[in-house]
Formats: C-alpha cells, sequence, structure tokens
C-alpha cells in the first residue's frame, strides 16, 4: 500500500512495506516541534523499530520529544524477517497539543 495510507485518518488503510525491513518518511508540511510519534501496527507488529526526525528530509537523528522537525521517519524490522509489519496510523505529537 501506498505510503499516504498511514496518515490518511482511516484504520482500514495500511502501509505495508515491500520488504522485511523498510522505512516510511513523512513531510509535516511545516517545521513542528515533536513530543511523540506512535504508529497504529498492522498485525503482525515489528520486532523494533526507529523513529527518526529530520529539519531537511537529508540528516536523520533519533526522535528526541521536543525536537522541532518537518520530516519523520519510521523504520520497521518485521519479526524473523518474513512477514512484513506495517503502519495502519501514524500519530504525530506536537509540543503545542496539536496533531
Amino acid at each position: 500500500m501506498y505510503a499516504a495510507a498511514a496518515v490518511d485518518g482511516s484504520p482500514a488503510t495500511s502501509w505495508v512495506p515491500s520488504d522485511a525491513t523498510a522505512a516510511l518518511s513523512v513531510d509535516l508540511g511545516r517545521t513542528v516541534t515533536v513530543a511523540s510519534v506512535t504508529p497504529r501496527w498492522t498485525d503482525p507488529r515489528p520486532a523494533s523499530y526507529e523513529v527518526d526526525t529530520s529539519a531537511d528530509g537529508a540528516n536523520w537523528q533519533p526522535l528526541r520529544p521536543g525536537t522541532p522537525a518537518r520530516h519523520i521517519r519510521v523504520t520497521v524490522h518485521a519479526p524473523g524477517g518474513e512477514r512484513r509489519s506495517g503502519i495502519s496510523e501514524l500519530t504525530v505529537s506536537t509540543g503545542d497539543g496539536g496533531r
């Protein structure tokens, strides 16, 4: 499924990567202070995942709450590398209480 399915507001659609390890990148459209990033997982849940932020979409750092960012990247690692783990919805909470 396309990446837009993870941010379309519908839990009935999802982003499921074609590989066991893959990244979903989202441009927030403007720089915000990121408080948290919450993925809603498809089945199976990933064995592990990382959330990174970026001001420019090229230079990435691990998420630290309170960091200004325009881009969010969630890298998922499927359990056992077999079935792929996806995201049905990705919620980004901002420091001002917005989403």
